[in-house]
């Protein structure tokens, strides 16, 4: 029964020992299974958002089909001549597609100055022209860069595909968005 005595202050620091080894993997384990979820969540909130272009009305639709809002989302076209960019705005959830108002008519008017310009000297018969037009205008591709509410990035390609932005290139345009915008501001006085 001594020896009982002597080693049970080992034996009760050897069951302390187990009880927090056990304790912190448990709480690894947990917070891992928390950051999953999180970043599903995440994930699942950032697939209800999509904006696209129609060139059969020349609009520039989106739905935002979550429960929540998305933040600073920057739709730009992708034209011929170029980029052309709606400034970063907050939208809301939506029950059916709504338009981003004003993207359409300045995606249209860029394509007709490119296409003008790129007949300026050519003599052409105006059904040359308006058929470079509707083709221009076919293949317009709209992507999207927004953040959650989360705050994480996210970036839906011109084919649609969503995937986590990089930040600095999320911050790039944002910042060319913002610079669009001012210069349209600046054209438009």
């Amino acid at each position: 029964m001594t020896w009982l005595v002597q080693y049970a202050p080992v034996a009760s620091a050897v069951a302390a020992i187990s009880s927090v080894v056990a304790a912190s993997t448990s709480a690894f384990v947990a917070r891992k299974s928390y950051l999953a979820a999180r970043r599903e969540r995440e994930h699942q909130h950032g697939t209800r958002f999509a904006a696209w272009w129609s060139p059969d009305d020349f609009r520039v639709l989106y739905h935002n089909a979550g429960e929540l809002p998305v933040f600073d989302a920057v739709v730009m076209l992708n034209i011929e001549s170029g980029v052309v960019y709606r400034r970063p705005e907050t939208y809301s959830p939506t029950k059916e597609p709504q338009e981003v108002h004003g993207l359409g008519r300045l995606c249209l008017n860029a394509v007709v100055e490119h296409v003008d310009a790129a007949f300026e000297d050519l003599p052409t018969v105006p059904a040359t022209k308006e058929l470079a037009r509707e083709a221009a205008l076919a293949s317009v591709r709209a992507e999207s860069w927004f953040r959650d509410v989360a705050g994480a990035a996210w970036h839906r390609n011109a084919d649609g595909i969503l995937e986590s932005a990089d930040e600095e290139k999320y911050r790039i345009v944002l910042a060319r968005a913002r610079d669009f915008w001012d210069q349209m501001t600046v054209e438009a006085l």
